[in-house]
């Protein structure tokens, strides 16, 4: 008995060290380029002193303070801060005039850093071009590899206060960006209509000269990967 069946194949990931600061539009005043930032909820530091609400722990029930509210029935709690991390936005550019390994290389480093976002605890957000789908709104990480892999070239999305973006090396590009992942064209593909080494270290250093982060991706990757 013959069963046809859909076969997703997933892109190749690697381990990730960290990711790079927050851009600062992500953060909040005066955190900076801390990679995380206080809420309130149920964590360590104080916040601040409201009405109980059910489901609150009585563990961080204001005994003191609702001593005054207790004819007519209210309670108080201390609100403690808990720890969030800043959304993770990352945008990728599959240009079609890159080599095919090259738009997979990039593929590759983006569903890597998602999961890592991921597994931090972070809402991410992602784009790949107008002529692919958005992020699917749950995000987990199956449906987030699934994503990446349906991707196909497209043209570029709008990197503007994105966290990271990835493109290949197929021309120089200005980009708001907080962190820059140039995948070498000439690494995969050799000679073509695309930068030369050259040039990749001369967009590189013109990147870091403007206080971003750039790294430049070819075949080989050090694992664990840091951007």
């Amino acid at each position: 008995m013959r069963v046809a069946s859909e076969t997703v194949i997933y892109p190749r990931t690697f381990d990730v060290a960290g990711l790079p600061p927050a851009a600062d539009a992500d953060a909040e005043p005066g955190d900076g380029n801390e990679s995380s930032t206080l809420h309130r909820g149920h964590g360590g530091e104080f916040w601040g002193v409201r009405e109980y609400r059910p489901g609150d722990p009585a563990r961080l029930v204001a005994w003191k303070r609702s001593a005054r509210g207790l004819p007519s029935g209210r309670l108080a709690v201390i609100e403690l801060a808990r720890e969030t991390h800043p959304p993770f936005v990352l945008t990728m550019n599959l240009d079609a005039t890159a080599p095919p390994e090259a738009i997979e290389m990039v593929v590759s480093a983006g569903a890597s850093l998602l999961l890592y976002a991921l597994a931090e605890g972070r809402e991410v957000d992602a784009s790949a071009g107008p002529d692919n789908p958005p992020l699917p709104g749950e995000k987990m990480p199956d449906t987030v590899l699934t994503w990446c892999a349906g991707l196909r070239p497209s043209r570029p999305p709008d990197a503007s206060g994105a966290s990271v973006e990835i493109h290949p090396s197929t021309r120089k590009k200005d980009t708001q960006a907080r962190a820059i992942v140039l995948v070498s064209c000439h690494d995969f593909g050799g000679q073509g209509s695309w930068m030369s080494p050259e040039q990749e270290r001369e967009f590189m250093e013109n990147v870091e000269a403007q206080g971003r982060r750039a790294t430049r991706l070819g075949p080989e990757v050090a694992e664990p990967w840091r951007i």
